[in-house]
């Protein structure tokens, strides 16, 4: 199961503390990568003391955040097709050709150069690197410019080079406990949508999602009118689109055209649904569109039991039931 592969990773990482950390900052204006160095200790300060772990304290910090919401039991995972739903669940995106976001991260590190203080107004967020062996998670937490203090404030400290940061009472930015999404592998996990959309192209991702289902349905070579799914998940706001999207993997759509048109004809829920004229399926209005996406996503399933009829966003096969 989904949840089940990307638990087993974050276990796999954090199974103790001999793992790798790094941690980088992603630049506005050209989308790099620059490495962040963190103070890491000196046996002793100016005063004498013992001197702080700042890059540790980062490290056991950002660990915590994914284990503690990740990891925790009543965490819930979905596909991206599913995010027309939108609940409080972790959905996962796969990087691919045509939509890689953090294609930035098959960045050679060893390259990289060292973000310094005249980087901070360009810095778009911060990238934590948890490496196990060949296995890495990245944590990104979204810096919001709200959250910068003042220009002229005496907010950062050069530990032996410029580039070197620590913690200090007024910070260059915050390093807050939370990451925005995690990547592992291709794909993102991410609760952010809205983030999503505005930082990382995903509303682009959305509609062309949309439009490739639109090509799947016009190839059942049932459906009149078309271009109405077309127009329907054009529209000003994201939602339609999501919902085209819930169909992506249909097993419906795997059918034959005589098929579900004997479906449509024969089962009382979709009776009167639709318009059909010449064995084919007229898509006249919006309702028609969203009765269609409806069907294809199956997202109705009835009681043996009372024959009531429910909706439902369960689309997982129940396993099989033991027999005593």
């Amino acid at each position: 199961m989904l949840k089940d592969r990307i638990l087993h990773v974050i276990n796999n990482m954090f199974q103790n503390t001999e793992y790798g950390f790094e941690a980088f900052v992603i630049m506005k204006n050209d989308n790099t990568l620059k490495r962040l160095v963190l103070f890491e200790g000196n046996p002793s300060n100016l005063s004498g003391q013992a001197s702080e772990n700042f890059k540790e304290k980062v490290n056991t910090t950002i660990a915590e955040f994914i284990k503690e919401k990740y990891l925790a039991d009543d965490a819930e995972y979905e596909p991206v097709e599913n995010i027309a739903d939108n609940q409080n669940k972790f959905y996962v995106i796969e990087q691919t050709d045509q939509y890689r976001p953090f294609d930035i991260l098959n960045t050679p590190i060893n390259n990289l150069q060292t973000f310094n203080m005249t980087d901070r107004d360009n810095a778009l967020g911060l990238l934590f690197m948890f490496r196990r062996g060949d296995n890495k998670i990245w944590g990104y937490q979204h810096i919001y410019t709200v959250t910068i203090p003042n220009k002229l404030r005496k907010n950062w400290l050069s530990i032996q080079q410029a580039e070197t940061f620590k913690e200090m009472i007024l910070p260059l930015f915050p390093i807050a406990k939370k990451v925005n999404l995690i990547i592992i592998g291709q794909e993102i996990t991410t609760k952010d949508i809205s983030l999503m959309q505005r930082q990382f192209g995903f509303e682009t991702y959305i509609r062309n999602s949309a439009q490739t289902v639109i090509g799947d349905v016009s190839e059942i070579g049932l459906f009149e009118n078309i271009e109405k799914l077309s127009s329907y998940v054009e529209r000003s706001k994201l939602t339609y689109a999501k919902k085209m999207m819930r169909i992506r993997h249909s097993a419906v759509l795997r059918m034959s055209s005589e098929q579900l048109l004997n479906k449509v004809q024969t089962l009382p829920r979709w009776s009167g649904k639709f318009v059909i004229e010449n064995n084919r399926i007229v898509l006249k209005t919006y309702n028609h569109v969203e009765n269609l996406i409806d069907l294809l996503d199956e997202r109705y399933t009835r009681s043996d039991v009372t024959g009531e009829e429910y909706s439902t966003d369960v689309k997982r096969l129940a396993p099989p039931i033991e027999q005593n």
